[in-house]
Order: C-alpha cells, then structure tokens, then sequence
C-alpha cells in the first residue's frame, strides 16, 4: 500500500490529525498547495483532510478536486476525515468530500470521522487525536 494524507488547515487542528493519521500508515503528507496532481498516480490510498468552513470543505480543497477532475481514480481506495465544532447546525466538510471522491472515481474505503475542536481556532478536544486510529484499518 502506498499511502497519502492530503489536507489544508487554518488553525493548525486539520494538520495535526494528518500529521498523527500519516505516522500511523506510515504515509507521505502534503498539505493541499504542495500537490502536484500529476504524481498523484504513485499512491492507491488517499485519506483527505480539511477543517469545515460554511458547512463545507476548505477552498483549498475545492480547488485541488478542480485539478484533479481531470485524471482517472477508479480502483484507487480514499477516506475523509473533517474538524469541526460538534452540533447539529455545524455541517460536514468530510461529507462534500466523501461526495467528490465518488465522482472522480475513487473507492471510499470507510466512513468519514469527524475530529471536534473547542473553539474556532481549537484546540481539538480531549481525546479527539485517539480517532486517528481508526484509519489504521486501510493499511
């Protein structure tokens, strides 16, 4: 499995669940203005990642699934993982994204989790970092 965890942040919050969730598959990690959608054929795993701005996915993430409508995911395994306040009026970006990864092709190999954080900026609340385990299962 050659695994990748690509997500944008604002606070900080989104980065450190990708960085936790890349130590964990042992996966390379970029955050979404390094991706060079032409390399992105090297990997058979994604896992995106992006803090939920408006009830939706960053712009930063919106912007790399335009370049990436282009190429051929089929076959390729993808999860999604959000951070977001926890409410019911707090909308998912993990779930848009889950949606887009469909379109273009990909296998989404789990359930999205969301990751809740205490405030605007964060922190992520206490014991939020343990769900990061979870994605242990697409090694």
């Amino acid at each position: 499995m050659k695994a990748v965890v690509i997500y944008d942040t604002k606070y900080g919050n989104t980065e450190q669940v990708a960085k936790d969730i890349a130590r964990l598959l042992g996966a390379d990690i970029y955050k979404v203005t390094g991706v060079k959608v032409s390399k992105l054929d090297n990997y058979n795993t994604f896992i995106f990642g992006s803090p939920t701005h408006k009830w939706n996915m960053s712009s930063g993430m919106k912007e790399l699934f335009k370049k990436m409508s282009g190429g051929d995911f089929t076959g390729k395994k993808a999860a999604v993982f959000d951070t977001k306040f926890k409410g019911r009026f707090a909308g998912s970006a993990a779930k848009k994204i889950e949606n887009d990864l469909k379109r273009l092709g990909f296998t989404v190999a789990m359930h999205y989790v969301s990751f809740y954080v205490t405030g605007m900026e964060g922190p992520l609340a206490e014991g939020e970092i343990e769900k990061s385990k979870t994605f242990v299962a697409l090694k």
